[in-house]
């Protein structure tokens, strides 16, 4: 983003916040209505469930109370008194006596295939299922209804199939039945007594084959989904209708199962059989067994694919829209930007008379105005300063031809200093050639730094002249590193504090005034020290020193002209005492002077 034109990151800015906020909008309303859905799904579908189990639960009861009536009937009781083992015409003629006897209590029941008595000597009842003898005793089914001990229990499909003959294969799938039974062992009424069952009589075992036919007639359409379908599963989990089932034949270790058998009713999402699906469950009061329906997730946001077309043509629109819209917005945004920097690219070729045009538009209209107040100050600038580079140049012409020749000054002093000599006036010879020595230094030397031999000289010429004025009122110790002779030091940087000293430090002495120039020097610094046994300064007066306004300007001119050399940490500093004297320090990087080098 950062190498692109301004325009381009408007644009896509643009297209940003105008296709990111709709599409997020629609994902945003696609979910929820994805989510409102499927909660309305869920619990119509778990309604339907709930509402076949009740259907299912009613029939079921309904053959539970059948199968208490017939273990009350008094005349299956006698028969099963008089029962002989032994006397297979007996026992012929009984099993069509207790046949009519069960076809009585169940024959009108259309959900009931078969209806046995299954003992350890013989097979009574419907002849619908071939029920092998001798697997009878071994099978889940007798031992389950031994140990109910005359309770009713239900027998799924694939425990049904224990008992059919080897080989035989029932008319509508051996698992299409299911089963319930109980242990003949209870009480009758007889003239008006309770008669109960004697010992030696052996407990048959009532076994009712159900249709698998009564969960499809009421499963049958109640799932107004397409893809979807209900099962029975037991205790275990094992599938019990459908059983021509290409599905799963058991869901033990499915997480599903596992919480349904926690929670007995209820529904939730789950991966089944590799697939998204709703499963709504429901456990039947009678048998036990969960009734699961399953319901793919795809088909009940079907509805829904018309609004994420929908939701995708529009997200296509609006950025066709917004990159429209982005350019027409970014173009009448830049254009006067564009203009500005082609003024500002012309006035760097120097055209300064190049104008903006005026604008309506507030901000870009005051940009362009202050642009050409900018630029027509400018011109008038450099104009100004044309004229006064002209007049400085006359100036310095007329400087030039009115100055006095330097020869015919130096030509001057020199014979006044003969003058001087011839009339033995040595004092007077003296400060003429230490004026002429300053006055050449000053002159002629242009430089911002120098060597301390050249600039000790002129200072110490400084010296005679001012102690001749001064008539001998101080005296001056120079205490100077031999090493630093050719060490650079901004010039002329000792005279203004040895003037300070003179001034103002002994201002008030008539005699004895000392001043002490000191230098040394360590690996990478040099260090001055003036000393004087003047008034000395208080701290205020030393902090005022430094400040522009201070009448001494000439202590914070070297300050800042070392500073400014060298750099920040470098510089003046002051240790005074009132009635004492004062003591300047300077300090500065110790380089050795080239005499080519005219600043830092």
């Amino acid at each position: 983003m950062n190498k692109l034109r301004f325009r381009d990151k408007l644009t896509i800015s643009y297209i940003l916040l105008i296709t990111v906020p709709s599409i997020v909008i629609g994902l945003k309303f696609y979910s929820t209505s994805s989510q409102i859905i499927l909660e309305n799904a869920s619990k119509h579908i778990y309604e339907i469930v709930k509402k076949d189990n009740q259907i299912i639960d009613n029939k079921l009861y309904k053959l539970q109370e059948s199968t208490l009536s017939t273990i009350s009937n008094v005349e299956l009781y006698s028969l099963l008194k008089a029962m002989k083992k032994e006397d297979d015409i007996q026992l012929i003629q009984s099993d069509k006596r207790i046949k009519d006897i069960l076809n009585q209590y169940f024959i009108e029941n259309g959900d009931i295939y078969s209806a046995n008595l299954l003992t350890s000597y013989f097979t009574f009842g419907s002849t619908n299922v071939s029920i092998s003898q001798e697997k009878v005793l071994d099978s889940s089914i007798y031992n389950k209804a031994k140990l109910s001990q005359g309770g009713l229990v239900w027998i799924p499909n694939y425990e049904v199939s224990e008992i059919v003959k080897s080989g035989e294969i029932l008319k509508n799938d051996e698992y299409s039945l299911f089963a319930a039974a109980r242990t003949i062992n209870s009480t009758y009424f007889q003239n008006g007594s309770i008669h109960y069952m004697e010992e030696s009589i052996e407990r048959p075992v009532l076994l009712i084959n159900v249709k698998a036919d009564l969960f499809h007639s009421v499963f049958a359409d109640s799932l107004p989904v397409t893809g979807a379908y209900t099962y029975v599963l037991s205790r275990e989990g094992r599938v019990i209708s459908p059983s021509q089932s290409n599905h799963i034949k058991s869901y033990i270790d499915s997480k599903w199962f596992k919480d349904a058998a926690l929670q007995n009713s209820g529904s939730l999402i789950s991966m089944v059989g590799g697939k998204k699906m709703l499963v709504c469950f429901d456990r039947m009061q009678t048998t036990g067994w969960i009734t699961a329906a399953f319901v793919p997730y795809d088909q009940l946001i079907v509805n829904l694919s018309n609004l994420r077309t929908y939701t995708l043509y529009l997200s296509i629109f609006l950025m066709v829209l917004s990159i429209i819209i982005a350019y027409l917005l970014s173009g009448w945004l830049t254009n006067p930007i564009k203009k500005l920097l082609v003024a500002t690219h012309l006035i760097g070729f120097g055209k300064f008379t190049t104008k903006m045009p005026e604008l309506s538009d507030k901000e870009f209209g005051f940009l362009f105005s202050k642009f050409n107040q900018m630029n027509e100050k400018i011109q008038q600038l450099i104009t100004e300063n044309y004229e006064v580079k002209l007049r400085e140049k006359e100036a310095e012409i007329m400087a030039l031809n009115l100055q006095l020749n330097p020869h015919f000054l130096y030509n001057t002093l020199n014979i006044i200093n003969w003058m001087a000599i011839d009339k033995n006036q040595d004092d007077i010879s003296r400060m003429i050639i230490s004026l002429s020595t300053m006055l050449e230094y000053t002159v002629h030397n242009k430089k911002e730094v120098v060597s301390l031999l050249e600039d000790m000289k002129w200072l110490k010429g400084y010296l005679h002249i001012m102690s001749t004025r001064y008539e001998g009122i101080f005296g001056v110790h120079y205490d100077m590193d031999p090493d630093l002779n050719n060490c650079t030091v901004p010039k002329l940087f000792l005279q203004p504090i040895i003037e300070n000293s003179i001034i103002h430090g002994f201002d008030s002495l008539e005699k004895g005034g000392m001043i002490r120039i000191i230098g040394r020097k360590n690996e990478t610094t040099v260090h001055f020290t003036v000393q004087d046994n003047g008034k000395g300064i208080s701290s205020a007066q030393m902090k005022k020193m430094m400040e522009n306004d201070s009448e001494r300007v000439g202590m914070s001119n070297i300050d800042k002209r070392i500073k400014l050399l060298f750099g920040q940490e470098y510089g003046i500093s002051f240790d005074s005492q009132v009635g004492v004297g004062m003591s300047v320090h300077i300090v500065f990087p110790y380089r050795i002077f080239e005499s080519d080098v005219d600043i830092f």
